[in-house]
């Protein structure tokens, strides 16, 4: 038919070959815009809508640009579709898009289910005869159909008959619908030519922006001075002419053929002018398009075409804004966030319901552990004014035991004075060294000067905590400092000698030699006396 090379692949092969972007969401357009399905599909997703819209919502096509520029006559039925199609593809089912499809697409359905190869160009011309032959009102765009027969290829698994010719034309039908067209200004110097003549209102200045009624009204002001200038004529005094010469302008023509169109189609074009607001960027984003334009439309005034973009962008705005607010912003959209915010609040209601229970447990805890404490605390009292009773009696026996400490030490004290006299540190230390004795504590110098007098005598100082304490045992008398010296140290010693008879003699508080050596010494004395009278 075309002289090219026919070819045959599988749907997987074929999609590599046409590298169409995201089949889902074409699958999705082409069926949620044929209108003879629209109602089936609301009447399914009434069922479950909240779930379907919420499919729809976290999906990569909620807010997708490409969906935001369809009619306001197909974006309710793709949206809904879009979330029964999400539904089903989690369930690995495809019962209800075969079902819209055989009901939309028919046709579609019928030729490929009775091809074994199908081949696209042939599926196109015979379905633009077919909706010929029934005068159909609407219809869809090559992509759709494209897209429902390579679906139906894979679903039937069937072979597709094509050639180069064949990918080009499904190729560039898919483009079509998937391309977005985001208009960049790059103005020429001849277009900034153009848009520096309105510098005198302010146009070329960023902040600028007027309503669009304004800005109509002050471009007209200042092609009447240039019409004016052209022909040498006074504002003032030849304002009629000069109304007759703006009526011809080409920009003004624009305007008035767009307000008649606007009226037939019962929409007021002042009111349409006066909510639309232009800027500086819109306004130079129009006047490059215009430029671009004319490239491709030589015999249009540029004048003219500015005049019919400025009406068709005010349209646009309007139409955009009714829809996003309509149908975008739906009622299903306030529902979601309705239902989200009524979860939320479940939710932090719950939380603070096991807030409260948690609370009352604890409360209830609370308050029976305050009732034990008042009952511990009554029981301590009473063992306390017990305890008191005791130290009391202790006290008393603590001062009698004071009175003869002190009549004992007035005793010894008497006793070291008349031994002062007789015997010398010298003498005192000769008898101590016949002696086995150990002096536990006190500081190093202390400790030095006593070894000068007891060079047979064992010294521990404070800080020999960690030693093997059972030499003791085998001692006549130990000499504790208690003033210097480590309480560890005194429970060891303590634990160690007490089942012996190894007595303990304490230095108190004094440092003199004479006085240690005469403590020592009357230990050992009494300690000579038991052990004479014992044999």
């Amino acid at each position: 038919m075309n002289g090219y090379q026919q070819l045959t692949a599988s749907f997987d092969s074929f999609m590599t070959i046409v590298d169409i972007p995201d089949f889902d969401l074409l699958l999705t357009i082409a069926i949620g815009s044929r209108h003879i399905i629209h109602e089936d599909i609301a009447e399914v997703y009434k069922q479950h809508k909240d779930d379907y819209y919420e499919l729809f919502k976290t999906s990569p096509y909620y807010n997708d640009h490409r969906l935001a520029s369809l009619s306001v006559f197909n974006y309710r039925a793709i949206q809904q579709f879009i979330g029964l199609y999400l539904h089903e593809r989690t369930l690995q089912k495809n019962d209800l898009t075969m079902k819209f499809i055989k009901k939309g697409y028919r046709f579609v359905f019928n030729f490929v289910n009775n091809k074994k190869l199908v081949n696209f160009y042939e599926l196109r011309e015979r379905f633009l005869e077919y909706v010929k032959r029934n005068n159909y009102e609407k219809t869809i765009h090559s992509a759709h159909l494209f897209g429902v027969a390579l679906y139906l290829c894979k679903v039937l698994n069937k072979q597709i008959l094509f050639d180069e010719f064949d990918v080009s034309l499904i190729q560039n039908s898919i483009k079509q619908i998937f391309t977005s067209r985001e208009f960049q200004p790059e103005i020429s110097s001849e277009a900034e030519d153009f848009f520096r003549q309105y510098q005198s209102i302010g146009l070329t200045k960023k902040d600028f922006q007027l309503p669009l009624n304004h800005l109509i009204t002050s471009l007209n002001d200042v092609h009447r001075q240039q019409l004016a200038s052209e022909r040498d004529l006074d504002l003032a005094e030849d304002h009629e002419s000069i109304n007759e010469l703006i009526k011809q302008h080409q920009f003004y023509k624009a305007l008035s053929k767009m307000g008649i169109i606007l009226q037939y189609c019962n929409i007021d074009p002042i009111d349409l002018q006066n909510i639309t607001s232009i800027n500086h960027a819109k306004m130079k984003e129009i006047i490059a398009l215009c430029f671009e334009s004319k490239q491709l439309l030589l015999e249009e005034d540029i004048y003219s075409l500015l005049g019919t973009y400025l009406i068709i962008n005010g349209l646009a705005e309007d139409y955009n804004s009714t829809k996003h607010q309509l149908i975008i912003t739906s009622q299903e959209e306030a529902q979601n966030e309705l239902i989200h915010l009524k979860r939320e609040f479940e939710s932090k209601i719950t939380m603070l319901e096991k807030v409260e229970t948690a609370n009352q447990e604890t409360l209830s805890e609370l308050t029976e552990s305050n009732t034990q404490c008042a009952e511990t605390i009554q029981e301590l009292e009473r063992q306390l004014k017990k305890k008191e009773f005791v130290i009391e009696e202790q006290n008393q026996q603590i001062l009698s035991l004071q009175a003869k400490l002190n009549e004992q030490l007035s005793r010894n004290h008497r006793s070291i004075e008349l031994l002062d006299e007789e015997k010398s540190e010298e003498e005192l230390a000769d008898y101590i060294n016949k002696w086995k004795c150990v002096v536990i504590g006190g500081l190093k110098g202390w400790q030095d000067q006593l070894k000068g007098y007891l060079p047979t005598c064992r010294f521990i100082s404070p800080d020999e905590v960690n030693i093997d304490w059972d030499f003791l045992l085998h001692v006549d008398l130990v000499l504790f400092n208690e003033s210097i010296n480590n309480h560890s140290i005194y429970q060891k010693v303590k634990t160690t000698l007490v089942h012996t008879d190894v007595p303990i003699c304490y230095t108190g508080a004094t440092t003199n030699m004479k006085l240690t050596l005469t403590k020592m010494f009357n230990h050992l004395r009494s300690l000579e006396r038991e052990m004479t009278s014992n044999e």
